[in-house]
């Protein structure tokens, strides 16, 4: 199973990295919000694979990042709290966030984070795991996420998985997805399902800021 989820994921990583770069401009200056301290086959696929000659700022959660400097010493990176975003002279022409607004919180942390990204770039690629894939692809299981919190996290705890217990994760429906980024002042301008088989592995949306 993890073998098929690593190519699956590999795969969709490709399509949707190959999509972000062609909605790239030639001088357009691009922030990559979440990026990952941690390395492995599936984190920071943007940076690894980025050969524009475009100016990238990644900005990440304070942790230790002493590799990701030292692997990616030709991008700008910067932390915070993950809350407070940094302030920039300008705006960035272009946001790129991979898998990462499911981990920031609840509805309404996640709508304050998005209207935060909507106040430093002109325009958001954005994707996020679907909630409704009976395969929860962080956990490694089936169906469990979609049981009340209480007993989800019962279930994890029980089974050796306590890590994806409490507030780790708060995945999205498509419509959740939508409504949070009109909320947070988004135009949606495209908007994709990646699929596997008949399933919805995740989605992305490309979206013009406000003003």
């Amino acid at each position: 199973m993890k073998k098929l989820k690593q190519r699956i994921s590999i795969q969709n990583r490709k399509r949707k990295f190959n999509l972000a770069i062609s909605h790239i401009k030639e001088n357009d200056h691009i922030i990559d919000v979440g990026v990952d301290p941690s390395f492995s086959t599936s984190t920071n696929y943007f940076e690894k694979w980025y050969t524009l000659p475009n100016k990238l700022t990644c900005l990440g959660v304070s942790d230790d990042f002493t590799r990701f400097r030292k692997e990616f010493s030709n991008y700008e990176l910067i932390e915070f709290d993950g809350v407070n975003f940094p302030e920039f002279e300008r705006k960035f022409d272009f946001a790129f966030s991979n898998a990462v607004i499911e981990h920031v919180g609840d509805y309404e942390k996640q709508v304050n984070w998005l209207k935060n990204i909507n106040k430093i770039t002109k325009k958001l690629f954005i994707t996020t795991p679907n909630r409704w894939l009976p395969f929860e692809t962080h956990s490694m299981t089936f169906f469990f996420h979609w049981f009340p919190d209480k007993i989800r996290n019962y279930i994890y705890c029980k089974i050796g998985k306590g890590f994806y217990a409490d507030n780790y994760i708060w995945l999205l429906g498509e419509k959740d997805l939508r409504k949070m980024l009109m909320e947070a002042g988004f135009q949606i301008l495209d908007f994709q399902r990646n699929k596997f088989l008949f399933f919805t592995i995740d989605f992305v949306a490309i979206c013009q800021a406000s003003e």
